[in-house]
């Protein structure tokens, strides 16, 4: 029966990858920690993929500090593996289920063979990827549906992408499509300044339309933004993903909305069906073991290798 492995009496250990102080990818240690208690709305994950986000080189440099978090700290906030344990309030999920998740910074990352996570933030895997790739889907696939909940998006919608190349873009160009948009991408260009592309054509950058109802902006850059104004409507909104330290004043008078909270487990179950459905692919760049060596590369390429593509770390077999 599953009681017993509902129960909390469970004493394992968490053995992973994480730090004693904050530095360099030099400060990487292999750390071991106690199980906790499965909570009573929670879930024990026996992780198979983690993905690497820039939040956890930050934290490792002690860029991106949280609230109340002692070292040390094993590293990582998304992943996907199988269920080992429930808590006894959890019963949209059972022992076995292979899922995909996102969780909080914590002690207990996901650079680990197992960690616990909220059921809330859980999701059964879409059953056409692999633990790797469902790994690799998780934050910007999120981040990219959110801001089309926040822009209202709609069927017929004309958005606008600022920042093509980032990962949040190619997953957001995705979903967009999927929801039956029309997609323009402003590419720099050096003889005529600023590009529009829709489906592959291009658009005359001399007669700017005032065409687009929603500006979504990937990058927070001051330049191309400025630029990106000239093509909405007048009563066109933006969304950004970051609050700049200088507010740029629009003389439109736009209006603006930043994004800092996710509806996570919305979230991945969107992605999740567009996934199932063919409509979203998730843009993988690397893969290296769970180890210190490997994490160790995927924090330098995450940090100055500006990968076009998601970045996992596995265990091998």
């Amino acid at each position: 029966m599953n009681n017993i492995k509902r129960n909390n009496k469970r004493r394992h250990s968490i053995k992973g990858i994480g730090i004693h102080q904050f530095g360099d990818i030099h400060q990487l240690r292999d750390i071991v920690l106690v199980t906790p208690p499965v909570g009573d709305d929670e879930i024990l994950i026996q992780i198979k993929a983690s993905g690497v986000l820039e939040s956890d080189w930050q934290l490792r440099s002690g860029q991106c500090l949280s609230d109340n978090l002692n070292l040390p700290i094993i590293l990582g906030s998304s992943g996907a593996g199988i269920i080992k344990a429930i808590g006894k309030d959890v019963s949209q999920f059972k022992i076995g289920d292979k899922v995909f998740f996102l969780t909080t910074i914590s002690a207990y990352g996901t650079y680990a063979n197992e960690t616990i996570v909220p059921s809330s933030h859980v999701c059964l895997m879409p059953h056409n990827l692999t633990f790797i790739e469902s790994a690799a889907l998780l934050e910007s696939s999120i981040a990219a549906w959110q801001a089309t909940v926040e822009g209202r998006v709609r069927e017929g919608s004309h958005v606008l992408i600022l920042g093509s190349q980032t990962n949040v873009a190619l997953m957001l160009i995705q979903i967009l499509k999927a929801m039956g948009t029309v997609v323009g991408i402003l590419y720099e260009d050096v003889k005529q300044k600023d590009v529009i592309h829709i489906d592959g054509d291009c658009l005359d950058p001399i007669y700017k339309q005032r065409r687009f109802d929603l500006l979504i902006d990937t990058i927070g850059q001051s330049y191309p933004y400025l630029s990106a104004l000239r093509w909405l409507k007048p009563e066109a909104e933006v969304i950004k993903f970051t609050k700049p330290k200088y507010q740029v004043v629009d003389k439109e008078c736009l209006s603006i909305r930043y994004i800092t909270t996710y509806s996570i487990k919305k979230g991945l179950e969107q992605i999740k069906q567009l996934v199932e459905k063919g409509k979203l692919t998730p843009v993988l760049a690397h893969v290296y073991p769970l180890n210190i060596e490997g994490i160790q590369k995927a924090h330098i390429k995450k940090q100055y290798g500006h990968c076009q593509g998601e970045v996992v770390v596995c265990h091998r077999g």
